[in-house]
């Protein structure tokens, strides 16, 4: 909630943020869903825990997602989360 209260303040005209907290298996949940359910117009990130990109990469439990297909955009912290994007090219 921290991050989408300051993050709006960098995009032109700060528009409203929608905070949906999804808790479990360290980001997984939250990146399936972003892969699988969200459209590919840049408008929705994350911030999953740490382990999510290594658990896509080594089709950990519960991944139904491709991390290679996700761009890292940053992080809002010391390296131990990201936020991420999911766009109709990649760049």
């Amino acid at each position: 909630m921290v991050v989408a209260r300051h993050l709006v303040r960098f995009i032109p005209g700060e528009p409203k943020s929608l905070v949906q907290n999804m808790e479990g298996a360290a980001g997984v949940i939250a990146t399936n869903y972003l892969a699988s359910r969200v459209a590919a117009d840049g408008l929705t990130i994350a911030i999953p825990g740490r382990s999510w990109f290594v658990e896509g990469v080594t089709n950990g439990i519960g991944v139904r997602f491709d991390s290679t297909k996700l761009s890292y955009v940053g992080s809002p912290g010391a390296v131990n989360s990201v936020r991420l994007y999911k766009s109709g090219h990649r760049g």
